[in-house]
């Protein structure tokens, strides 16, 4: 499944417009979902590398909620899933900026464990989780 990426900023940030530049967007302070695993870079940094630019990291953050309210609190920006975008706009004071074009969408992975896969209540969720990623793609 892919899922279209969008940025947040707060309302008040005075240096955010409606939409990012690639340049621009390098610019500006990040708040980035930190990756539990830590072996490969963002695709965002594989991007701005591709165009011989770095980002300004100021906070990373394990959960969504956490990362959009420093999002809310800040002049720093964070690029994340629509869907997800959508719901802190209507909970937090920030709004929505078209990223750069050059960003690349998100693929929604579903990975298991070989262990686990043929339990009967993972197969149910799996089948549950893949019928609605086909029908929100559509």
């Amino acid at each position: 499944m892919h899922e279209e990426l969008v940025c947040l900023a707060a309302q008040q940030n005075p240096h955010v417009g409606d939409a990012l530049a690639l340049e621009e967007f390098a610019r500006q302070p990040h708040v980035e979902l930190a990756d539990i695993s830590g072996l490969l870079p963002s695709r965002i940094e594989s991007c701005l590398a591709q165009h011989g630019l770095s980002r300004r990291v100021i906070s990373k953050n394990l959960n969504y909620i956490a990362a959009a309210r420093v999002v809310a609190l800040t002049d720093a920006i964070i690029t994340l899933p629509r869907q997800m975008a959508e719901r802190f706009v209507a909970m937090l004071p920030v709004r929505m900026v078209a990223p750069p074009e050059e960003l690349p969408a998100l693929t929604m992975t579903l990975i298991q464990h070989s262990l686990y896969a043929n339990a009967p209540e993972n197969v149910w969720l799996y089948d549950e989780l893949t019928a609605f990623a086909q029908s929100a793609s559509r």
